[in-house]
């Protein structure tokens, strides 16, 4: 990994969605954008992301994203965006997972949203197109918080009170963190 600051962008926002970039650029490229290193960022000053500096799409892993689409979806309080339908022909770009160089499982989101995802099942990381994630966010439907009491309980839904899309004090780890994750896929 390189630890060279980016000259240019020190943060971005993918619509209501804040990343934060560190300027600690990656060894992986983009998937989408060929020879564009991916960049170190915290999405909603919490959860690590390697975004693309050029198209703004990041890779998350999968555990992250989950809790933080419940989190976000649970916490956003702003306008509603209608349902777009899903674009049939996103479904069939293939992008190579940035880890690991597969081609990744293109597939919908099937959550709120009708977006189109792409993900490594091997090394358990979503990319998200830049605008994808905010439209799960702003999507109709339930807006619930799943926690868990005890890491090994069933998760249960509570409803929040939660009013803008900031961290929760003590809510800061979440696990390995998807440079970590990355890292681990090289390592033998």
């Amino acid at each position: 990994m390189n630890d060279t600051p980016s000259p240019n962008l020190e943060s971005v926002s993918l619509n209501n969605v804040p990343i934060t970039l560190t300027g600690r650029v990656t060894e992986f490229s983009c998937p989408s954008c060929p020879g564009v290193k991916l960049e170190i960022g915290l999405l909603v000053e919490r959860a690590e992301v390697c975004c693309c500096p050029n198209c703004k799409g990041f890779v998350i892993d999968s555990p992250t994203c989950r809790a933080q689409i419940n989190e976000l979806r649970a916490q956003y309080r702003g306008p509603i965006d209608q349902p777009l339908p899903l674009n049939p022909r996103e479904l069939e770009t293939r992008l190579n997972c940035p880890a690991c160089g597969d081609p990744m499982d293109v597939h919908p989101y099937y959550g709120p949203g009708a977006v189109v995802i792409d993900s490594c099942t091997h090394c358990k990381i979503v990319w998200f197109n830049q605008g994808e994630f905010d439209r799960i966010i702003r999507a109709p439907g339930v807006r619930k918080r799943y926690v868990s009491p005890e890491p090994s309980a069933n998760p249960t839904a509570v409803e929040t009170n939660s009013t803008n899309l900031q961290p929760q004090a003590g809510n800061d780890s979440l696990g390995t963190t998807v440079l970590e994750l990355l890292l681990s896929i090289l390592t033998p």
